[in-house]
């Protein structure tokens, strides 16, 4: 696994050099699913390396009873991973997709709550966890899942045991657990490699973010420590960086930010006070090591989706652009997984025509599969990403099967020295 950690770090610069080149309006926008006809509401999408959305959503039924159901999209339509009628009680607002298609729920309904695997390639589900099992996993955060099918969820096993616990379907594994009243984990975010990035609550009302391994797990980021004073969720990458929203304070007044790093070395990407008036609570982050997040601009009415520290040059799209035939009014984007390895980024819109939408967007170079790293070519880089994941894992699919292997050579090679379109 080292040896594609290194290639993929490698190309880090080139990879954030062509993002930070890119310019307003590079982007175009893919419709996944909107608010029209029987769709009533949607929920918080995800999107898999090779840009399947998935998501909730409440559709039109019966006269004063909705149907909440799973979707999912590959930008040309959209279907049904698993449909869940009333009496159901609640299904969670951010369905995680992996990068292999697993998809995972929350959903409550007459026999208790549940923690559901489900795939867009088969019908059926798996329930990962049960009511009986656990007292509750509700208070606990989105459940989420890597591309192994292996499910990262933080629940109750009694009113003073909690946890955060990962499942396959088959048997329960123990990330963190307690008996401390007052203390509990949430919010999971799960790699390719199983490794966990959560937040633990305190007694004392204090804050930590730890990404699991063996032995005693990394702290990444604590409000008893200066300058954070208070932290959202946490999205792990493939390399175990891990990325969060914050508030800090460094003696001036409080900001907002978006911070990536280890335990050893955590750093700030962009921070509020500038350019940006605030940041949001959630932020996604790929194998590159780039981001995606939401935030308000300094003008204090625009706000919008970003890439970098620069709200020109990494702006994806704002309130007042036109999208879809009509106009954004307000944009959500909640999701640790928002964002994915070709740079693709899947977020909720609402339409000054009233509509509600789930879109995808593609930036330039995103229709080339064969460029690896990102930067608008085929070449060495690109080969050196593919050989080091050969066979460990999927950083080098490029046709989208889940492996890395002498078919995806092939197609690299096919294509090496051309400018992608």
């Amino acid at each position: 696994m080292q040896t594609c950690v290194a290639a993929a770090t490698f190309c880090i610069s080139a990879l954030c050099t062509a993002v930070s080149g890119r310019a307003e309006g590079d982007y175009t926008f893919a419709r996944i699913v909107t608010t029209f006809g029987t769709v009533e509401a949607l929920g918080i999408p995800s999107i898999s390396r090779c840009g399947m959305t998935a998501g909730s959503i409440m559709l039109e039924g019966q006269p004063g009873v909705s149907q909440r159901a799973v979707f999912y999209s590959d930008g040309s339509s959209f279907d049904l991973v698993s449909s869940l009628q009333s009496p159901l009680k609640s299904l969670n607002r951010r369905v995680v997709i992996s990068d292999a298609g697993h998809v995972t729920f929350w959903s409550a309904d007459g026999s208790g709550e549940a923690i559901h695997l489900a795939s867009v390639h088969r019908p059926g589900l798996t329930a990962i966890a049960l009511e009986g099992d656990f007292e509750t996993m509700a208070p606990y955060g989105d459940p989420s899942v890597n591309q192994a099918g292996r499910v990262a969820f933080g629940a109750a096993r009694s009113p003073v045991k909690r946890g955060m616990y990962i499942g396959d379907g088959e048997e329960i594994e123990v990330v963190a657990e307690t008996m401390s009243p007052g203390k509990f984990y949430s919010y999971p975010s799960i790699n390719a490699h199983g490794r966990v990035a959560y937040r633990c609550h305190y007694p004392s009302g204090a804050v930590a973010v730890f990404l699991s391994r063996p032995g005693p797990d990394e702290l990444i980021a604590f409000t008893d420590f200066p300058p954070f004073v208070e932290l959202f969720y946490p999205a792990v990458n493939t390399n175990n960086q891990v990325a969060f929203c914050a508030v800090v304070d460094y003696g001036f007044g409080l900001l907002t930010g978006v911070y990536r790093g280890t335990g050893s070395n955590v750093i700030p990407l962009v921070e509020s006070g500038g350019s940006y008036a605030e940041i949001g609570r959630a932020v996604s982050v790929n194998r590159f090591g780039n981001v995606a997040f939401w935030a308000r601009l300094a003008d204090g009415s625009t706000s919008g989706v970003f890439t970098g520290y620069d709200p020109v040059l990494h702006k994806v799209i704002c309130t007042g652009d036109a999208l879809d035939g009509s106009t954004v009014v307000d944009l959500t984007f909640e999701s640790s997984r928002g964002l994915n390895d070709r740079g693709q980024i899947v977020f909720r819109a609402q339409l000054a025509d009233g509509r509600s939408g789930v879109y995808r967007a593609d930036p330039p170079h995103s229709n080339c599969p064969a460029d690896i790293d990102g930067d608008g070519w085929v070449g060495q880089s690109d080969i050196g990403i593919l050989i080091a994941c050969m066979g460990v894992d999927d950083g080098g699919d490029v046709n989208c099967d889940g492996v890395t292997d002498q078919s995806d050579l092939g197609i690299v090679l096919e294509a090496y020295g051309a400018e992608c379109p």
